[in-house]
């Protein structure tokens, strides 16, 4: 049960760090004048695809990942590879959720206008809400 604390935890922190990158990169999208004047459109198109590919290959782990070892763990919270499972599930979301708003930095950076980078921006912030670590641990104390 520390163990399933601990990770927790861990996850938690990893959340929070991820928050405060996304308020700096937006802040640094903010100060920085950009490269380009103009970015070309396929780059944009480019960069929105990886982007969906990456919310779809996430989702994807998640669902795989994530909500089997919840269930192995609700059952049995000694299982240390359900844990073990269910971390590597938590930071491959976030992080995965976390580089949609870099690309948003990079667009901006770049050249491309606010219409265009803040979807990456809100997108990205969006699934870090909705992907915030949980795991019921009423049950296990």
């Amino acid at each position: 049960m520390a163990s399933i604390k601990k990770t927790l935890r861990a996850a938690r922190v990893l959340h929070i760090a991820l928050f405060v990158m996304v308020v700096i990169d937006f802040d640094v999208s903010y100060r920085l004048a950009p490269i380009q004047k103009q970015i070309p459109p396929i780059l944009v198109y480019a960069i929105t695809f990886v982007g969906l590919n990456e919310i779809g290959v996430a989702a994807f782990l998640r669902n795989r990942m994530i909500k089997p070892s919840e269930e192995l763990l609700s059952s049995n919270p000694n299982n240390e590879s359900a844990l073990k499972k269910w971390w590597a599930g938590v930071i491959l979301s976030l992080v995965m959720a976390s580089t949609l708003v870099l690309f948003g930095l990079v667009l901006k950076l770049m050249g491309a206008t606010w219409n265009v980078a803040c979807w990456f921006f809100i997108v990205g912030t969006l699934l870090l809400l909705a992907w915030t670590p949980r795991l019921d641990v009423s049950a296990v104390e």
